[in-house]
């Protein structure tokens, strides 16, 4: 037999009139609507004293802290102008403020008053319908089915009237937590500035005041990125932040800053997102406090690792940095050939970690070996979707040896079986790739021209916008999108489409930045070269 849930009516109609069944009808409905309303006033009940409790608590401990902090400054004054008295005194008022937006916010006081009145006028319906239920039930005695459904209205009319007041009094709480929630948006900001302000005051009184920067260091910027993007991304809603410099009105200046880059910037009065302020307060371990501009630049959409086909490849061979690859078994997947490199007399070439481990990474391995490896190891040019697609036969180029993904690298390299199927001179560029080139915020500074060539965009130009960013960026793990973090890299204007993860990015002399993996709809995010050679003890040409 089912149980039917407590909040309702538990009634089998009848068949047909029965005037001893109607009556026992009626003192089942009338019992059921009882226990129904005497179990919401109970609730209201309980749920005043709770509160009532609760707010009494948060308004003595507000008077107290309250009263603590006033009485800060003359202990300070006894002290000798102790400036951490007075701090003290500042984080007391701060957290007396806080207990009461915490008691607004929730409406524990507006609710303790709200729960007694509406309790109060429940119980007088209540009391009201019993008293008057005795004289209708006996003025429609003996029951007929005119008078039957007379006593079942008045029931349902009684229900109905409980109801309103019960709905009342929750469409007024809803009310006053969205204004409360407007309210604390707008307080928290006031009592922030005026904390400041105070803290500044005293600390000119005191003779506590930092030495302004005229240039904060990059290094000092780079540090902050590196110990406050956690931070940062969840109170901004940032998707990356790099060190570079602050632009004004359309024109680049030569003040360092924090490059703040949110999927687009906060409108006026959003109450969901924290605007980012124009300078952010940050303690190096070197024990000094900095003031470091910020500038905030769109991504204008989130920053993702897309190996998603969108045009297609050739069969030429040799194969050349800036064609068409993927695994052997990931038939849904294209990335680009990155660069021929050498290795203990051995040649290899690479590309992204999502490209050529596509299938380690969607099973959540961050770190490829050939004894953990899921299916054949063989990489093919074009890729298999791309092959499929024009009809040409993918080539066997080699098979994967090394590969991680992790905070500093996306990337992965594989042996080429037969050294002739691939060639270092680069797609369109036709010339090999010259020397490594370490970007410098010199090179942000002035733009410095980069290409990069890629199976799908193809041959395209940009400038250096920042040396050093991090970014969340979004990859395909086991079925959904996911975020890894990753910092240090070089930003550029956007270069990049899907499938073009993995292309080589080189200035116009055709020294070597990096290999793309990932972008937004503004930037394009490149793993440093220098990095990339160290890690899997790789060089760019069979001499070194």
């Amino acid at each position: 037999m089912a149980i039917l849930p407590e909040r309702l009516i538990q009634y089998e109609p009848m068949n047909e009139w029965d005037d001893i069944l109607a009556k026992k009808k009626l003192d089942q409905l009338f019992t059921n609507i009882l226990l129904l309303t005497d179990g919401e006033i109970e609730w209201y009940h309980n749920c005043r004293k709770s509160k009532g409790t609760l707010a009494k608590t948060i308004r003595v401990a507000a008077i107290v802290l309250f009263i603590s902090s006033t009485l800060a400054p003359y202990f300070s004054a006894i002290n000798g102008n102790n400036i951490m008295v007075l701090y003290i005194g500042y984080i007391l008022a701060g957290l007396g403020g806080g207990l009461l937006l915490f008691d607004r916010y929730y409406g524990l006081s507006s609710s303790w008053i709200r729960f007694m009145l509406t309790g109060m006028e429940l119980e007088s319906l209540r009391n009201s319908f019993v008293q008057n239920w005795q004289l209708l039930y006996f003025s429609n005695l003996p029951l007929t089915q005119e008078r039957f459904a007379i006593m079942v209205d008045a029931l349902l009319k009684f229900q109905e009237t409980f109801n309103a007041a019960v709905k009342a009094e929750t469409e007024q709480w809803a009310r006053e937590f969205q204004q409360n929630l407007k309210d604390l948006a707008a307080a928290l900001k006031a009592q922030s500035d005026q904390l400041k302000a105070d803290v500044e005051a005293s600390k000119t009184a005191s003779g506590h005041t930092e030495t302004p920067e005229a240039q904060v260091p990059m290094e000092i910027i780079r540090e902050a990125i590196e110990r406050k993007f956690s931070e940062w991304k969840e109170v901004f809603h940032v998707v990356a932040v790099a060190a570079g410099k602050k632009m004004t009105k359309g024109e680049m200046t030569d003040i360092n800053c924090l490059v703040f880059s949110p999927v687009e910037k906060v409108k006026e009065g959003d109450q969901y997102y924290t605007p980012i302020p124009p300078d952010i307060r940050f303690t190096s371990v070197n024990g000094r406090t900095y003031s470091i501009p910020t500038d905030v630049r769109e991504e204008g959409s989130r920053i993702y690792a897309s190996s998603r086909p969108k045009l297609l490849c050739d069969s030429t061979v040799p194969k050349r940095p800036g064609c068409s690859v993927s695994r052997k078994v990931d038939i849904s997947g294209s990335g680009t050939l990155g660069l021929k490199v050498w290795k203990d007399g051995k040649t290899y070439f690479l590309s992204c970690y999502h490209v050529l481990c596509a299938p380690e990474l969607n099973d959540e391995q961050f770190d490829f070996s050939p004894l953990n490896s899921l299916g054949d190891t063989i990489v093919v040019s074009p890729s298999v979707e791309d092959g499929g697609a024009t009809g040409n036969e993918p080539l066997e180029l080699g098979r994967v040896t090394e590969g991680c993904l992790n905070g500093q690298l996306d990337c992965a390299i594989a042996l080429i079986e037969n050294s002739a199927s691939v060639t270092d001179r680069i797609c369109k560029i036709d010339k090999p790739p010259l020397l490594p080139l370490t970007i410098t915020d010199d090179h942000a500074t002035h733009r410095y021209p980069v290409k990069s060539v890629g199976r799908t965009t193809g041959i395209i130009s940009g400038a250096i916008q920042e040396a050093a960013a991090r970014c969340e960026i979004n990859y395909w793990i086991k079925g959904k999108w996911k975020t890894v973090s990753i910092s240090g890299l070089v930003r550029t204007d956007q270069l990049t489409d899907g499938g073009d993860s993995g292309a080589p990015v080189v200035d116009e002399e055709n020294n070597i930045v990096g290999i793309i993996i990932a972008n937004s709809a503004s930037f394009t995010y490149i793993v440093p070269i220098q990095r990339i050679l160290s890690k899997f003890s790789v060089t760019l040409n069979q001499i070194q």
